[in-house]
């Protein structure tokens, strides 16, 4: 069954639901009451993370409440894509930890190893299905051979563990299984820890400042992100720490963000691009850190700030195919397009990267709820004028009507 529903639409459920009238939300979300009353009818979308996180607090609802995640695929041939692992990741998380292990005999511990590098690398590409298949498997072996193993196979088992996990929690993240990316994240956690790796804890820091963000706990991000920060400092000599220092600056900075505090962001954003100075393009973890990335990144925080126009601008400027991640570069086009939907006459500039971005990594696009908020707001404005059949196709393989 395809999903029909706008965050405007779930929004007046959710009020109505409460017998809470527009003025009373707006007095209590902070947002306008005729703003809120375009959104419920379709003439605003609902897309900056700060206004949705706002408006569920102001409703005593969740964001995914709002968001509607994760959604209902339209049908893929033979249950692929990554929606269709999802049951058995569930199983294996479940199932299987470092305090109680799963009963399974793991591989040998080479081809364990050479299966979490195949399992970043396809993460990277945000090809979902095919890693997602991989993680039942891989996960409770990787448990048994962190406990059992000889003190080498041990570390290094751990440190595969972070690395699974953390492709784990984007799998189910990405698909907007919110709550079972909680468990992927402390899973890296507590193998971090057991690593006593300083920089593998901060990995899993970073993964979880992820987890806390699209959940809208933006303060308890922050201060994740900060603490992971200055927990790094003393170990910047290592390129891998360096470039994990970058990353969870800019972490920080859209937290800032998304809570209003554009001075604070901006100090995190100029210390990731200094850091991105010494370090060079990089790819320490499969995070892609280095002045590009910045850049990117500034895209999005500029995009969150409602600042279309100057996104537009620094979009132009970006050459994204100097990170080679798929998904990532996705990221990158959908901002864009969502930018470029704000602004006057721009729709076709604005279909035409959200379909780059969907060429990229499709059930990544697909599945965030930003941009398919973007795409059902260009759908309703469109009708049949602007955008004509791109813009239908893309809302179909969106599963909106």
């Amino acid at each position: 069954m395809h999903e029909t529903k706008t965050i405007g639409e779930r929004l007046r459920s959710a009020r109505r639901y409460r017998g809470m009238s527009l003025q009373l939300l707006a007095d209590r979300s902070g947002l306008s009451k005729g703003f809120l009353s375009m959104v419920e009818n379709g003439k605003r979308s609902l897309e900056r993370r700060s206004h949705i996180t706002a408006l569920a607090d102001a409703l005593e609802v969740s964001v995914a409440d709002l968001t509607g995640q994760p959604y209902n695929p339209p049908p893929r041939p033979n249950g692929a894509g990554g929606h269709g692992t999802v049951p058995r990741v569930r199983v294996a998380l479940l199932g299987s930890s470092l305090d109680e292990p799963a009963d399974v005999r793991p591989r040998p511990f080479s081809e364990l190893l050479g299966e979490t590098a195949e399992v970043e690398r396809l993460c990277e590409a945000s090809d979902y299905g095919r890693f997602g298949r991989m993680l039942p498997g891989l996960l409770p072996e990787l448990h048994v051979s962190a406990v059992t193993g000889d003190e080498r196979q041990r570390r290094a088992a751990l440190r595969a563990l972070v690395r699974a996990a953390h492709a784990t929690f984007y799998l189910l993240k990405d698909l907007g299984y919110l709550d079972l990316a909680q468990i992927a994240v402390q899973q890296a956690r507590a193998a971090a820890v057991k690593s006593e790796d300083a920089t593998l804890s901060a990995l899993a820091a970073f993964v979880r400042t992820h987890a806390l963000l699209p959940a809208g706990v933006y303060l308890a991000a922050l201060r994740n992100a900060r603490q992971a920060a200055e927990y790094l400092q003393a170990a910047t000599d290592d390129p891998a720490a360096l470039e994990l220092y970058g990353m969870l600056n800019l972490s920080a900075a859209l937290a800032c963000v998304t809570m209003g505090e554009s001075g604070d962001a901006d100090t995190h954003l100029r210390e990731a691009g200094e850091t991105a100075e010494r370090t060079g393009e990089g790819n320490a973890f499969g995070l892609h850190f280095g002045p590009t990335n910045v850049a990117l990144w500034r895209v999005a925080l500029l995009v969150e700030m409602g600042d279309s126009g100057k996104a537009d601008e620094v979009a132009r400027s970006v050459v994204p195919e100097l990170i080679g991640s798929r998904g990532r570069q996705a990221t990158f086009f959908a901002d864009w397009g969502r930018a470029l939907a704000h602004l006057p006459g721009r729709d076709r500039e604005a279909i035409e990267k959200l379909r780059r971005a969907e060429r990229l990594a499709p059930e990544q696009v697909r599945n965030s709820p930003l941009v398919r908020e973007t795409v059902s707001h260009l759908l309703n404005r469109a009708r049949n004028a602007v955008g004509g059949r791109d813009l239908r196709g893309l809302a179909y393989r969106f599963g909106l009507s």
